[in-house]
């Protein structure tokens, strides 16, 4: 069987956040501040998680994602869903 579709990620952030009752950026930049104070891990602004939130990133570096895996209790799986257009 050949998969000829073309390739679609959702970025399910927002959905993880309404899932665990995360409904402002504002908190989930204070989650995220928090496992950074606990670890001594990077922090990142409420720009950045802004953009993230918003819509789809680009790019995202490893430790971003497992940061976010980490407060939202996840695994990338949860994070990135990966489809064929076409797919069922």
């Amino acid at each position: 069987m050949e998969n000829t579709g073309r390739v679609a990620i959702e970025w399910r952030l927002r959905q993880l956040m309404a899932q665990r009752d995360l409904w402002h950026t504002t908190q989930l930049h204070g989650a995220l501040t928090d496992r950074a104070a606990m670890t001594g891990g990077r922090t990142w602004s409420k720009p950045q998680i802004y953009r993230l939130v918003a819509g789809r990133p680009d790019r995202l570096s490893l430790e971003l994602l497992d940061t976010l895996c980490d407060v939202l209790g996840c695994t990338p799986g949860d994070l990135l869903v990966h489809t064929r257009e076409g797919d069922a």
